[in-house]
């Protein structure tokens, strides 16, 4: 998915490099930090915070692919937001992707499909960084993650062809969705 911003322009990694370095460090640190979490009380968590997410794409002010003023300025996504999301992606995962592109939307102003595009990067920086870790510890489940991996690279084919032809329309209420699915997913867990 992130090759398929990139190549169609929507993304420029040449300049988000800071922040994907930072991204990769949380999600380094939150890995490393799996065995000292408090995981049970995530799972609590996260399903009602993952509903308001999805309560806040659905009835927020109408977004669009059109960027706005920022509130911050991107450093503090850069130093703050990117490594405490890429943090809570290494240590447990679930609605990453909301994180970033709630906060890149609401707080940095950028359009959904741009906000989208980052999150791709920011996320597949995490991913790395994860998966790194898990290698390093001599943990990772080879066969079940080759499985994912090839499913996850059709799905992002897909996706990011939908989300670029069709923009906010198809990424706002998939959002929703996602979001609702897994709160419920984790509530039944």
């Amino acid at each position: 998915a992130t090759a398929t911003f990139w190549r169609k322009g929507l993304i420029n990694p040449q300049h988000l490099w800071p922040t994907v370095a930072t991204t990769f460090v949380g999600a380094a640190v939150g890995v490393t930090a799996i065995t000292y979490a408090p995981t049970q009380l995530l799972k609590l968590i996260m399903p009602p915070l993952l509903i308001i997410i999805a309560l806040y794409f659905a009835f927020a002010p109408k977004f669009s692919n059109e960027s706005k003023p920022p509130r911050l300025s991107f450093s503090r996504f850069t130093y703050f937001f990117a490594p405490v999301i890429g943090f809570y992606d290494g240590i447990f995962g679930p609605g990453t992707g909301a994180f970033f592109i709630l906060s890149l939307t609401s707080l940095f102003g950028l359009g959904l499909i741009e906000a989208t595009g980052r999150t791709k990067l920011f996320n597949f920086a995490s991913n790395i960084a994860a998966l790194l870790m898990f290698v390093i510890a001599g943990k990772p489940f080879w066969l079940i993650g080759l499985v994912m991996g090839v499913c996850q690279f059709i799905g992002a084919q897909v996706g990011s062809h939908l989300a670029i032809r069709n923009g906010a329309a198809i990424i706002r209420p998939l959002l929703v969705i996602v979001c609702l699915a897994m709160a419920a997913k984790l509530m039944l867990t």
